[in-house]
């Protein structure tokens, strides 16, 4: 059998759900030479019951008389926040006859719902496996364990502590003088297996009821100012278990203290997993918007806070590239100005002594014949030297102010160039190899001074048409001639050079007609802009023409047609329709309502009709301003009267929504039983033939603008894509040239 081992895995439960009662293994895996597997199930009793896990030991992996000790631990994985796992652990002794051992009651059902993600239940497991103890045959007393787990508060504690409590071991010892020796001369000991009793003990905490959720006195403070700055966050929390209304509120303060963590401090994927637990909550009930909005706000500062990270990242990069550069440069200029000093130093030495033996060889031919004057040209002599010496020192510092360092050339094809300028006459050649057969000057310089000029002739048609002037392409043209002229072959050159010269005057003309169309776009926009709001005021004209009446507009209305103000200040005295009415308008016998309601609708007279108490300031409000209404009311019976006062009510109520739908047969048989209703009839007539006159000449206008709108639309498009076209045109002019394209 192995030794001593360690392992880590994960099991998923793919199909485990709460409604059933059948017992889930995963499948066996390999620890220490023996087979292991994860079981877990539902046990329920009358307080909802628990989850149970336990660690197996797979049948016949273990022979008899050997036995394992195991450390193992169980971590049940929510599928929220990370450090709401539950996780319970101690050591277990495991042999041919114990091949089990766990936790009962592992979790409360009634919480189990955080750790599924729909069907899925995730376990992690750890394994630490102790070198095998062989038993000897003879059986040994064993104190069995008892084996029984105390669920705390989920409520108060996010993960579980665990007591491991080791069990009672009782040991025989013989003589070994009884038993025979193995083969090894060791005599049999008898041995007592030991197991081990795991129980989850938790400290008992007071609690504190705020709002419904019993919590802790830590978290009392926090919870209070929760609830004062958003009192409506559990109004729609219908959970009444208080151990699941105690864990939501936990898992609420331990989204709130992720999101006050500093920025650096907060991964992706904390906002990711803060994300989902936001949604269980809104999903159980709680009302967390302002807390959505907060999460909202950290992913933005989050993003930001990662882009400027980068461009850091990118520009101390550059910073370290440019110091590195500048650190050869340094070096580089430091060596020049080394190799320089001693070059102007030989020479100054080398011209000096030159200088000096001339200069007296000199004046030592002219001063033969002439000996009457040596001692006075004996002292020009020393005279001159110290002034040639004087120039020379002033001529050899200029020349280290001067001196350019030295920079090799190479030849190709009969052309001295720089190493940096090679590769680019090499490719000239390459595609024109003619370009020089007829080219005559054979001094190296004046070669080198003309094959410069072509590329620089060159790198000036790369720019952009935008950044060449007039002069610019007046001057090209010249030097084209130029080097033509000393036999350059240059016909393709002469070719780029005139379409640069037509780009040119393309990207000026565009440019006009590109601010010529902006121009017009920019007064399409305007008259768009003017005929939109025109089209909405007339919209707006055409709602308010359609607009419905109040029942102040019908009532205070003489026969004239003229409105009085003397009307209340409600404009909707009918909205409360009588249980003699229905909300439609149309008449309802009182009959079909309950006779205990019917008591309770109180009645008051008003000019001898008898009305509810909610249509007693209409109705008044009616007879004050006609009085004479009733005055030929022939029907005496006061049911009657009343029903025909509620359909006065309800023909008012009805032309004040819909005037089209009322029928003049229902005003007819009110003026028939005696009502004077001249001016309601009046009004009628004049709303009726305002709106339809309204209505056509509204649409009529309406139309016209929209036919008008939709042409400038459609003009405003035309004229954009011709925008586009030339913006893109102007475009295609400026762009620059490859060197490989004027070649």
């Amino acid at each position: 059998m192995d030794g001593h081992m360690k392992k880590k895995l994960t099991c998923v439960f793919k199909q485990f759900c709460l409604q059933d009662d059948e017992c889930h293994y995963s499948l066996p895996f390999k620890v220490a030479g023996c087979d292991w597997r994860l079981v877990a199930f539902p046990k329920r009793d009358t307080d909802g019951g628990y989850l149970s896990m336990y660690l197996d030991l797979a049948p016949g992996t273990l022979p008899p008389g050997w036995r394992r000790d195991v450390k193992f631990s169980l971590t049940l994985v929510t599928k929220g926040l990370p450090s709401l796992n539950k996780t319970l652990g101690g050591q277990g002794c495991f042999d041919a006859e114990n091949n089990s051992c766990g936790f009962e009651e592992f979790l409360p059902l009634s919480i189990l719902w955080r750790y599924l993600d729909g069907c899925r239940l995730t376990i992690i497991a750890e394994l630490d496996v102790i070198p095998a103890i062989v038993l000897p045959e003879e059986p040994a007393n064993i104190i069995k364990p008892s084996l029984s787990c105390n669920q705390a508060d989920d409520a108060s504690v996010s993960r579980s502590q665990v007591d491991q409590v080791s069990c009672q071991v009782e040991q025989k010892t013989e003589n070994p003088s009884n038993h025979d020796p193995d083969v090894n001369g060791v005599t049999g000991v008898n041995t007592v297996a030991s197991g081990i009793a795991l129980k989850e003990i938790q400290p008992v905490k007071e609690t504190t009821d705020v709002n419904g959720f019993q919590v802790l006195s830590s978290q009392v403070e926090s919870v209070k100012l929760i609830f004062e700055r958003h009192p409506y966050i559990a109004v729609e929390f219908n959970a009444k278990n208080q151990h699941l209304r105690n864990a939501c509120m936990t898992f609420l303060l331990s989204l709130v203290e992720t999101l006050c963590q500093s920025l650096e401090k907060l991964s992706n994927e904390d906002l990711v997993e803060a994300d989902i637990a936001l949604t269980y909550l809104k999903d159980a009930g709680f009302k967390v918007d302002w807390l959505e909005k907060k999460l909202d706000q950290l992913k933005d500062k989050k993003e930001e806070e990662q882009s400027c990270l980068a461009r850091l990242q990118g520009i101390e990069e550059n910073l370290q590239k440019l110091k590195q550069a500048c650190s050869e440069l340094d070096v580089l200029a430091e060596d020049e100005k080394a190799d320089l000093c001693d070059n102007v130093v030989s020479e100054t030495e080398v011209s000096n002594v030159d200088y000096d033996d001339a200069a007296i060889d000199a004046v030592t031919e002219n001063e033969q014949g002439d000996g009457n004057a040596s001692s006075q040209r004996g002292e020009d002599i020393d005279d001159m030297k110290c002034n040639k010496v004087a120039s020379v020192t002033e001529a050899s510092n200029d020349i280290l102010k001067e001196v350019q360092p030295i920079k090799e050339t190479k030849d190709v094809n009969g052309f001295q160039f720089l190493s940096s300028q090679v590769e680019l006459v090499n490719h000239i050649f390459k595609r024109h190899p003619d370009i020089a057969l007829c080219f005559r000057p054979k001094n190296k310089e004046i070669r080198r001074a003309y094959m410069n000029e072509l590329l620089s002739l060159i790198d000036m048609l790369c720019q952009s048409p935008e950044k060449l002037s007039e002069d610019d392409l007046s001057n090209a043209d010249d030097t084209l001639a130029d080097l033509i002229d000393v036999g350059f072959k240059l016909d393709w050159l002469k070719i780029k050079l005139n379409e640069v010269s037509e780009k040119k005057k393309k990207e000026k003309g565009s440019g006009a007609r590109l601010q010529t169309m902006e121009e017009q776009l920019q007064k399409l926009k305007l008259m768009f802009v003017d005929l939109e709001t025109q089209v909405q005021m007339e919209k707006a004209e055409a709602l308010a023409a359609r607009a419905t009446l109040s029942f102040n507009d019908l009532v205070n209305a003489n026969v004239s047609g003229t409105v009085d103000d003397g009307a209340p200040k409600t404009n909707d005295l009918l909205k409360n329709t009588s249980p003699g009415s229905s909300a439609n308008g149309s008449k309802q016998d009182s009959n079909d309502f309950p006779k205990d309601v019917q008591t309770v609708m109180e009645t008051k007279d008003v000019n001898g009709f008898q009305v509810f108490s909610s249509q007693v300031e209409s109705v008044s409000h009616i007879f004050k301003r006609h009085p004479d209404i009733a005055l030929g009311f022939r029907p005496k019976n006061q049911e009657i009267r009343r029903a025909y006062m509620n359909e006065l009510l309800s023909l008012i109520d009805m032309l004040c929504q819909s005037p089209e739908k009322l029928s003049d047969d229902t005003l007819a048989d009110l003026i028939d039983v005696g009502f004077k209703l001249d001016w309601l009839k009046i009004k009628l007539n004049e709303v009726t033939e305002k709106k339809k006159k309204k209505e056509q000449i509204s649409g009529d206008r309406l139309q016209t603008m929209e036919e008008q709108l939709q042409r400038l639309k459609l003009m405003f498009v035309d004229l954009e894509t011709q925008v586009q076209m030339e913006k893109a045109e102007a475009l295609a002019a400026r762009a620059t040239l490859s060197f490989n394209d004027v070649v």
